[in-house]
């Protein structure tokens, strides 16, 4: 009994103990299975599964948490895979927040997943309502209206979703005025009376899916009646702007064709002031008048039309500049004429002068009278043009000078002196001694004034050849007087036969230009050399060796090339004339008392007349055989040189004669060194041969 109680009593000791260690026994297992056992990945899920609402422009921000808690090793990657996230909004791949600013309303449905780094993943759609921002009125008062007066006033709202409907819930508009409900305008004109204060609200709807409202109250005043005044200027002017002023206010600026509106109470008289003067903006000579600068306006009268008158400055000039002041500038409207007067000649010194030629006008037009009268049409200058004349003074101790006086600055004055030599005085002069000047004629360009003073040389060549001769004829007068007193004694040798007397020659005096020593010791060399066996003294007999005197001519052309031909034939072509030129002109002052009442300007004109030649010069060697070939040019000879003497008043412009009988003939400007001697047409010095001139090999000469 006693074992069995016991036993009895172990059993239930152990039972108790079993109860005990179980737990302790389970969690053993479980933590050995989590130390030493492989994992077993778990799948992850995605909360909150609701996310809150947003608003249009407002910060938003949200996180997405995956369960388990325990994180996994990372990385872990969000990303949305289906539908789209509202616009403003992101998700952060590694954090899961869903953030930024809304800038659409509407319900945005989109997906999310969640993969961490051990591969298990989970995905969850989410819905996120972005509401609209509420409507706000922006326009919180209205301008005053007036009655008569057009009238236009914006409500402006934000928020919400446009487009926006306006209406008017509660009270009234002016008479004439109207809500236009698309755009939220208030507009019209307010009838006449309608003047009062009219408060009336305004109620918007947008066009968002629940749709949003708000409204607003509003006081409108209509003020008493007024008129509209156009203020108008006109196109005439053309250029630059106006200010335009309402009783001295400065109501704004036009350019000619531009109008402005002003609103003027019933009862007023403003007046409309515009500038009496306007510039050009680009040219300082010109500008524009008002007709009239001062309107007043009214109810019955409400427009000003403003008109302008231009008007140009015309400056008056002289050219060459400084040599007078002109009177008479200033401004004239268009159409207007200018009278002005320039001087017919104006005297700077004692060698030049200024005489009237014509007016340049600022249209470019020319004027011949120096009385200008003329229609203003374009502004600028007007500038007499004078031209100008120097003196040329030719002074000379002999015979008598032809040309010099008044002559046009840049032409060619033309001089002489007849006769071109004087004869010396005393004994030089009885020996045909003569006085040449260094110049007999030239031509001098007329660049300023000029004094010429001629100088004379002696020219004794005639009194060498006289005084030699009478050298001679003494030295053998004195031989033969010798001989007469003291003949010679007769050889008893046969004598030779006596030489022949001498021949005595007389020179002519004709000696060319150069050193008249050579001239005349080259002479002598000629006259021994004619009369050599004379003056020898003796007679060379056949093949004897006597010397002879070679020409000093001879010797220098011994070692030059051979000459050219120079064979020259001429062709007269036509009869041709010059230009008309002043050959004299001077100025005739009154005269009482040869009954000469006012200035006059007497001109001699000249004109020449020519004959035209075609002149032909071999240039071949001297002595070749065929045709002559060579230079072809043009020369002319004087046949005859006419005049006419004209008077003009210092009015007239001095033109040359017309209607002339010279006038048929064909007018050819001829150069000086184109001039030669009917006897002697030979080609210039400056002359170059040109292949144009060669004739041709196969052309026959006309000599």
């Amino acid at each position: 009994m006693k074992s069995i109680l016991g036993q009895s009593k172990r059993q239930s000791s152990w039972v108790t103990g079993w109860e005990v260690r179980l737990p302790v026994i389970l969690l053993v297992v479980i933590l050995s299975s989590l130390l030493f056992a492989t994992p077993v990945a778990a799948v992850p899920s995605i909360v909150p599964s609701v996310l809150p609402s947003g608003q249009v422009s407002v910060s938003y921000s949200t996180t997405l948490v995956a369960i388990p808690l325990i994180p996994p090793p990372p990385p872990i990657n969000w990303a949305v895979i289906s539908g789209s996230l509202p616009p403003g909004l992101t998700l952060a791949p590694t954090t899961g927040t869903i953030s930024g600013t809304p800038t659409l309303a509407g319900v945005y449905n989109f997906t999310v997943t969640v993969t961490d780094s051990t591969g298990p993943s989970a995905q969850q759609a989410f819905s996120i309502t972005i509401a609209a921002t509420p409507i706000t009125f922006t326009t919180l008062t209205l301008l005053t209206a007036k009655e008569g007066v057009s009238y236009l006033a914006y409500i402006i709202v934000a928020g919400g979703t446009s487009p926006y409907t306006f209406s008017l819930t509660s009270g009234t508009l002016p008479s004439g005025i109207t809500l236009d409900a698309t755009n939220g305008i208030i507009l019209g004109t307010p009838a006449n009376g309608s003047a009062g204060t009219y408060t009336f609200t305004i109620t918007v709807t947008d066009n968002s899916t629940s749709h949003l409202t708000n409204q607003h109250s509003y006081s409108l005043v209509v003020e008493a009646g007024y008129f509209e005044s156009v203020i108008r200027v006109s196109v005439s002017l053309s250029a630059g702007e106006t200010n335009v002023y309402a009783d001295g206010i400065l109501a704004g600026t036009l350019e000619g064709g531009e109008t402005l509106t002003r609103s003027f109470d019933v009862d007023d008289e403003p007046v409309i002031t515009v500038d009496s003067t306007v510039l050009s903006p680009t040219r300082s000579d010109v500008r524009f008048i008002a007709d009239d600068d001062e309107i007043v306006v009214d109810e019955d009268n409400p427009d000003a039309n403003f008109s302008y008158t231009t008007e140009y400055y015309i400056d008056l000039k002289t050219d060459p500049s400084q040599i007078t002041t002109l009177t008479g500038a200033g401004w004239f409207e268009v159409d207007d004429f200018i009278e002005a007067t320039a001087p017919v000649l104006i005297e700077e010194s004692t060698d030049t002068q200024y005489r009237f030629d014509y007016w340049l006008l600022p249209d470019g037009d020319e004027d011949v009278n120096e009385d200008l009268n003329w229609k203003v049409t374009a502004p600028g200058k007007a500038t007499a043009t004078y031209e100008t004349y120097y003196l040329l003074t030719v002074t000379s101790a002999q015979g008598e000078v032809t040309g010099g006086g008044w002559c046009k600055a840049g032409t060619a004055a033309e001089w002489s002196i007849n006769p071109p030599e004087a004869p010396m005085s005393g004994i030089l002069g009885f020996f045909r001694g003569k006085l040449k000047p260094e110049s007999a004629s030239d031509t001098v360009v007329m660049d300023a004034p000029k004094t010429i003073d001629i100088a004379w040389n002696p020219d004794y060549t005639m009194p060498a050849i006289f005084i030699s001769l009478l050298v001679l004829v003494l030295i053998g007068g004195a031989f033969l007087a010798y001989r007469l007193t003291h003949p010679p004694q007769p050889k008893p040798a046969a004598v030779a036969a006596a030489p022949a007397p001498p021949t005595i020659v007389f020179l002519d005096g004709r000696l060319g230009p150069g050193n008249t020593k050579d001239q005349l010791v080259d002479q002598f060399k000629q006259l021994l050399e004619k009369y050599q066996d004379e003056v020898g003294g003796g007679v060379q007999g056949a093949g004897s060796g006597g010397a002879r005197l070679v020409p000093e001519a001879q010797l220098l052309a011994a070692g030059r090339e051979e000459a050219t031909c120079g064979n020259t034939s001429k062709k007269l072509l036509r009869t041709v004339v010059g230009h008309w030129h002043k050959v004299e002109e001077e100025v005739i002052p009154p005269d009482e008392k040869k009954g000469i009442k006012t200035t006059s300007i007497r001109t001699v004109w000249g004109r020449d007349i020519y004959k035209e030649w075609e002149v032909s010069v071999c240039s071949l060697p001297q002595g070749h055989s065929g045709n002559h070939h060579g230079t072809m040019f043009k020369s002319y000879t004087l046949q005859d040189s006419v005049s006419e003497e004209k008077s003009y008043t210092p009015k007239q412009k001095t033109t040359p004669p017309k209607s002339h009988f010279t006038d048929e003939l064909p007018l050819v400007a001829v150069a000086p060194h184109q001039i030669m001697p009917s006897d002697q047409v030979t080609p210039p010095d400056d002359e170059a041969i040109t292949p144009d001139e060669v004739i041709s090999p196969d052309e026959e000469s006309e000599d």
